[in-house]
C-alpha cells in the first residue's frame, strides 16, 4: 500500500511540474518586448513636425524639414540659395538625411553644414515660435572654393499646410 501511495505521488508531482513547465511557456509567449513599443514616440513640441518654407534676407526661398526621429526632433533637410558680390556668384545647398542633422532642443537648432565644397566653419541656426508655427534663424557661408568673402543671412520661414 505504501508503494501504490509513492507511486500515486510521484506521478501527480510529475503531472504537476509538466503543467507547471506548460503553463510557464505559454505565459513568456504573450509578454512583449519592451523594445517593441506599439505606438511611436512622440517628441515634445510635436506640432513643430512639418516643412517650413520662406525667404531670406535676399529674398531667395529657404526650405527646412523637422521630421520625429525616435522620439526626437531633428532637422532632416534644409535648402537654400545664396548670393555673393565678392566674388561674384550663386551657391545652392540642398542637404537630406533621414537620420536627422541637428535635433530641435528648447525650439532651437544650429549646427555645422554639411557641404563637401565648404572651405571653413559654415553654420545654420534658427528658433521656432510654437505660437504661428515659424521660424526665425540665420546662415553663414563661403563662396564655393573660397576662404574669403562670408556671407551671414537671415531668414523667416513658416510652416506649410498639407
Amino acid at each position: 500500500m505504501k508503494t501504490q501511495l509513492i507511486k500515486h505521488y510521484e506521478r501527480i508531482s510529475g503531472i504537476l511540474l509538466i503543467s507547471l513547465m506548460f503553463l510557464g511557456i505559454v505565459l513568456s509567449a504573450g509578454c512583449k518586448k519592451s523594445s517593441d513599443p506599439e505606438t511611436p514616440l512622440t517628441p515634445p513640441d510635436a506640432q513643430l513636425i512639418g516643412t517650413y518654407s520662406g525667404l531670406t534676407s535676399q529674398n531667395d526661398t529657404i526650405l527646412i524639414r523637422v521630421s520625429n526621429v525616435n522620439g526626437v526632433l531633428k532637422i532632416t533637410r534644409y535648402a537654400f540659395t545664396v548670393r555673393f558680390t565678392t566674388p561674384p556668384g550663386v551657391r545652392t545647398i540642398d542637404v537630406i538625411d533621414s537620420d536627422g542633422i541637428s535635433s530641435v532642443v528648447n525650439r532651437y537648432f544650429t549646427f555645422l553644414l554639411i557641404d563637401p565644397g565648404s572651405p571653413g566653419d559654415e553654420y545654420l541656426n534658427g528658433t521656432f515660435n510654437i505660437s504661428n508655427l515659424t521660424v526665425n534663424g540665420a546662415f553663414m557661408v563661403y563662396p564655393s572654393f573660397s576662404t574669403t568673402g562670408a556671407i551671414t543671412v537671415t531668414y523667416t520661414a513658416a510652416k506649410l499646410t498639407k
